[in-house]
């Protein structure tokens, strides 16, 4: 502390560091960043993987399929393409609403591991890392659930 005058003042530093010391003063924020997380990795899919995807598939594009038969040997491959597709755009949208956040985590989450690991992982860990990320960031989303503000929330009620 430092005295100045008759007024006791506490440092700048100190007065963050009795801030940062009580967890309690951001807990009511929770519910917003678990929103601000949802929203965010579902539009950064939705927007950077699942609408290019659907652009190249309506537009008569068949590397993805091409890919899924060529590298995983799948059988119908259009059909595994047109799932990602759906999963990345459809699912998405359900995340960012959050609408069955839980089990839209884990189906983007998957897919998105499954594409890392399958396809990119020759490309190196450059390639795979925002991958693995987002990977990650679905695993705590289906574990922490949608948050206060969510459309699920809305259905079941207070919980």
């Amino acid at each position: 502390m430092i005295r100045g005058g008759n007024a006791v003042k506490t440092s700048f530093i100190q007065q963050l560091m009795d801030f940062m010391k009580s967890s309690s003063n951001l807990d009511h924020l929770l519910p917003v960043g678990i929103m601000i997380l949802r929203v965010c990795v579902g539009i950064g899919v939705l927007l950077g993987h699942g609408l290019p995807k659907l652009q190249e598939m309506l537009g008569g594009n068949t590397d993805l399929a091409l890919a899924i038969e060529q590298r995983l040997g799948f059988p119908y491959p259009n059909f595994f393409a047109w799932l990602v597709v759906v999963i990345q755009v459809f699912v998405s949208l359900l995340l960012i609403l959050g609408l069955w956040t839980r089990p839209s985590a884990i189906l983007i989450g998957f897919t998105i591991a499954y594409g890392v690991l399958n396809f990119h992982w020759v490309d190196g860990y450059y390639r795979m890392e925002a991958g693995l990320l987002y990977s990650l960031v679905f695993v705590i989303i289906a574990i922490s659930g949608p948050g206060r503000v969510s459309i699920d929330r809305l259905i079941r009620g207070k919980q």
